[in-house]
C-alpha cells in the first residue's frame, strides 16, 4: 500500500441481513472509520445535514477537515467526490435506474455492459481519491463502506487500484426474508401475502449474484461473518477478523448492547442517526422472523427452499 492509502472494508450482503448494525460496530475498532453507505455521501450532504454525532456536517470535528480537505484537491484540479446542494446521485447509484438495466443487474450482466466505460473509470477514480483524502485527514488505515451495493463493488474492484477487504454478512435465507417482508408489510399498504414468491424470487437472484460477485475475490481479501455469531458471540467474530486483517478488532459489544457515541455517519440506513441522536446504548438480539410469517409466506419459503440450496451457501 502507498502511504496513507487506506484499505477499504467493503461491507456486503443481502438487503435487511444487518450490514448496517455490523459496520456500526466494525466503525468502534481503533484505525477504522465507519464513512457509512459512501455511495449516497453526496446526494445526503447539504449545509443543515445532521450528522450522528449531534452536529452539522460542515461544524463536526470529524467531516470538517475532510471536506475542506476535498475542496482543496478540487480546487487543484483533483478529481473527487463533490459536496453541494446541487450534487446528485451519479448514474450508477441511482435508486430509480431504468427498469431494464435493474433487471439486467439482477440477472448478473456485468456494469461495462450497462454503462459507459469512461463513466465507470470516473466513477472509480472520484472514490479512490476520496478514500486517500479520508484516510490522510482522519489517519486512519481502514475505511469502512456500507453501501452493500453489488454493482459499486464490481466498479470499484475492476478500475481502482486500492486494496479491498470484502466482508461479507451472511444471515440465513429464512430470516432475511422474514425481515424483507416485515419492512413491506410496514411501509406498502397494498402489501398482500401473494406477494411473497416475487420478494422470494430478488432474494433468490440476488443470491447468485453476490455468489458470482464473490467468486472474484481472493480468500485473503475476503471474510465471511455470520449475523447470528456476531451477535450471540462477538468475541468469536472479533478474533476471526483480528486473524484475517492483521489487526486488532473490537466491535464495543458489552453483553448485549453497544453504544453509537463513536459514530460519524449521516448517510444511509436513517435509523442509525436516530439512534445515535438519543444517546442510549442499542440492545442486539437474534429474534426469529419466522413468527411474523403467514402460512403462506411460510408454504411460500418452502418451495423455493430447494432452489437456494442449490445455489449453496
Amino acid at each position: 500500500m502507498e502511504m496513507n492509502s487506506p484499505k477499504v472494508i467493503y461491507i456486503t450482503g443481502l438487503a435487511y441481513s444487518g450490514t448496517t448494525l455490523f459496520s456500526a460496530a466494525l466503525g468502534y475498532s481503533k484505525s477504522f472509520f465507519n464513512a457509512g453507505e459512501v455511495n449516497y455521501l453526496e446526494n445526503d450532504y447539504h449545509h443543515k445535514k445532521i450528522c450522528s454525532c449531534g452536529q452539522k456536517v460542515d461544524d463536526c470535528p470529524v467531516w470538517r477537515p475532510v471536506l475542506n480537505c476535498v475542496k482543496s484537491d478540487s480546487e487543484n484540479q483533483i478529481e473527487t467526490l463533490t459536496f453541494s446542494q446541487d450534487q446528485t446521485l451519479r448514474t450508477i447509484d441511482k435508486r430509480s435506474r431504468p427498469l431494464w438495466i435493474r433487471l439486467l443487474t439482477l440477472l448478473g450482466v456485468r456494469p461495462e455492459y450497462l454503462f459507459e466505460k469512461e463513466e465507470l473509470k470516473d466513477y472509480a477514480l472520484r472514490h479512490q481519491n476520496f478514500m486517500h483524502e479520508l484516510s490522510s485527514t482522519l489517519n486512519v488505515d481502514f475505511v469502512v463502506d456500507a453501501s452493500k451495493n453489488f454493482t459499486r463493488l464490481q466498479v470499484l474492484h475492476q478500475y481502482s487500484d486500492f486494496p479491498i477487504h470484502v466482508i461479507y454478512v451472511r444471515r440465513s435465507h429464512i430470516q432475511t426474508y422474514a425481515s424483507r417482508l416485515k419492512r413491506a408489510k410496514r411501509r406498502n399498504r397494498f402489501y398482500l401475502p401473494l406477494f411473497a414468491p416475487v420478494y422470494l424470487s430478488v432474494i433468490l437472484f440476488r443470491v447468485r449474484g453476490l455468489r458470482r460477485q464473490l467468486k472474484v475475490f481472493d480468500h485473503s481479501n475476503l471474510s465471511i461473518v455470520d449475523y447470528e455469531a456476531f451477535i450471540d458471540d462477538p468475541s468469536s467474530v472479533e478474533a476471526q477478523l483480528t486473524k484475517e486483517l492483521g489487526t486488532p478488532v473490537e466491535l464495543g459489544i458489552c453483553g448485549n448492547e453497544f453504544g453509537l457515541d463513536h459514530l460519524h455517519v449521516f448517510t444511509g440506513n436513517i435509523w442509525l442517526a436516530q439512534a445515535a441522536k438519543t444517546g442510549e446504548k442499542v440492545t442486539i438480539k437474534s429474534g426469529d422472523g419466522r413468527a411474523t410469517l403467514s402460512w403462506f409466506e411460510k408454504l411460500s419459503y418452502r418451495a423455493f427452499s430447494p432452489l437456494f440450496k442449490l445455489l449453496g451457501d
